[in-house]
């Protein structure tokens, strides 16, 4: 690609991504998150590790989690356990605004299985990400590192979203030539998922330490933490992006699986701790697709159940308010009709007064015309008429 042409094409993607307003979710997570926004009054564990274990999730509600404190579980706890339900609302707001990744096309299937794919290979190099800092002597806080793995493919989840086919093509290339994804990217969209991702970030308003994780998981990164230790934590999120590729038996380039060598050794791992983190990943990697619904059939029918039964409850839970706030604001006008009333009774104010007052109040809380009161006088067993006319009384 011309060096013009590819700048142009860089500049015209980034302005693409740039207009994003979330990630797409798998149905078979939104079966599941739909059922469980639904049947509660505040964030359900559940619901919490369904939050941690999708990263189009996460990437939605982590940086309104991060303002509560600096660790990662805890904010989204924090967030959850909000005495007042401001929590629950803007949490549910986000999430019933949420995309979800739904067609019936035959093409659709593997670009859903794409997706998942997608996922499945953000929550192993989290998961890893995790492990690596717990196990090596570095400041680097095992929750963070969780979050800047399951983060680190922004940039690839927003580009599938938007261009599939495009995506796929750039994918298969990559398998067939044996080529790292983020080299073909360049190839053709003149810049790679890694920018991309880091525009999303910063967008959304993701801590910094995660954001530098996405945009240089495939930089030099360890030259670059030497004169920059913030940027630690990209390389080890990029070990254990090179760690889950190799768990899922992909055949690394020559070139990656020498940068994972020298990668581990400034880290710290030796070839058996990295073995023993292999190992491991599959079972921790295969419980979060379960709590995200990844193991079940038909996700795309049963999420189009829930959000139908879903849409139904909303529409009889938002009827049942709109009645409850017509009669609420029935009453209240009725207080203030009485209230306005009473201020103008004292203790020398005569029923004929007194009447007049509470004509001029009827007529206007009512919208009627002209009203008539007749007073029975006890003592000459005569009537007295009061008449309002244009919110005068008028006594005969």
């Amino acid at each position: 690609m011309p060096a013009q042409n590819a700048i142009e094409t860089a500049h015209q993607m980034e302005l693409i991504v740039g207009q994003i307003d979330s990630l797409s979710i798998l149905p078979c997570t939104a079966q599941r998150l739909f059922a469980g926004m639904t049947n509660t009054k505040q964030v359900s564990t559940e619901l919490l590790d369904m939050i941690e274990a999708d990263p189009c999730l996460a990437m939605m509600l982590f940086s309104t989690a991060y303002q509560y404190s600096t660790n990662s579980r805890q904010d989204l706890n924090q967030t959850a356990a909000m005495p007042d339900k401001t929590s629950l609302d803007r949490i549910r707001d986000i999430l019933f605004n949420i995309e979800v990744a739904t067609d019936d096309s035959a093409q659709n299937n593997h670009t859903q299985k794409l997706r998942e794919e997608l996922v499945t290979h953000s929550i192993a190099v989290g998961c890893c990400a995790r492990k690596i800092a717990e196990v090596c002597s570095t400041n680097i806080n095992p929750s963070s590192a969780y979050f800047a793995g399951l983060l680190h493919d922004t940039g690839k989840l927003a580009l599938q979203q938007l261009m599939p086919k495009s995506f796929e093509k750039i994918a298969d290339e990559a398998e067939t030539t044996n080529t790292a994804i983020h080299t073909v990217e360049r190839k053709y969209i003149g810049l790679d998922h890694a920018v991309l991702g880091k525009r999303l970030a910063v967008k959304w308003q993701l801590p910094g330490e995660i954001a530098m994780a996405i945009w240089l998981h495939h930089s030099q990164v360890s030259t670059i933490s030497q004169d920059v230790p913030e940027a630690e934590i990209a390389q080890v999120v990029q070990l254990a992006d090179l760690i889950a590729h190799q768990s899922a038996n992909h055949n690394l380039p020559e070139s990656m699986q020498e940068s994972a060598v020298k990668l581990a050794k400034s880290i710290g791992l030796n070839n058996e701790q990295i073995q023993q983190l292999s190992a491991e990943l599959e079972q921790e990697v295969n419980q979060k697709c379960q709590t995200l619904g990844m193991d079940k059939q038909n996700s795309q029918t049963a999420y189009c159940k829930v959000a139908g039964d879903t849409a139904l409850r909303l529409f009889k839970g938002n009827y049942e308010l709109t009645n409850e706030n017509q009669k609420l604001q029935t009453a209240a006008r009725q207080l203030d009709f009485i209230a306005d009333f009473l201020s103008t009774i004292t203790a020398s104010t005569s029923p004929m007064e007194a009447a007049g007052e509470f004509i001029i109040r009827l007529q206007k809380f009512y919208q009627t015309g002209k009203i008539c009161l007749c007073l029975p006088d006890k003592n000459e067993q005569k009537l007295i008429e009061a008449v309002l006319i244009d919110n005068e009384p008028v006594i005969k």
